[in-house]
């Protein structure tokens, strides 16, 4: 399942003729796919510490080098942190059984 999930946010490729449009989808995009993969760690905050840490240290690595630091950026790869990590969790909950009779379809939702 986390394959097709990485298949699918990698294909949607942005086709805006905007750059900043486009630099903060290809962001969203990018950290959507980490958080699907920093999910796997267990605790949600876990989660969202080591994607948002991990996505936005190239904002700081440009604080310090010759690129251009955006807040905007960070603000992107939040938002796709919180994509990748809930539909990580969404489809990770789902939990199917089959029977010669019954499909059983269970969804559990942990706060």
């Amino acid at each position: 399942m986390k394959k097709i999930l990485l298949a699918t946010l990698l294909s949607l490729t942005p086709t805006m003729s905007d750059a900043k449009t486009n630099d903060k989808i290809k962001h969203i995009l990018f950290s959507s796919n980490i958080g699907i993969y920093t999910a796997e760690l267990g605790e949600r905050e876990v989660a969202y510490a080591t994607c948002i840490g991990a996505t936005s240290s190239k904002e700081i690595i440009d604080t310090y080098s010759k690129g251009t630091p955006d807040t905007k950026d960070i603000l992107a790869n939040f938002v796709g942190c919180s994509i990748g990590i809930e539909i990580s969790n969404y489809f990770r909950n789902i939990h199917l059984s089959f029977s010669e009779e019954h499909l059983n379809f269970n969804y559990i939702y942990k706060f």
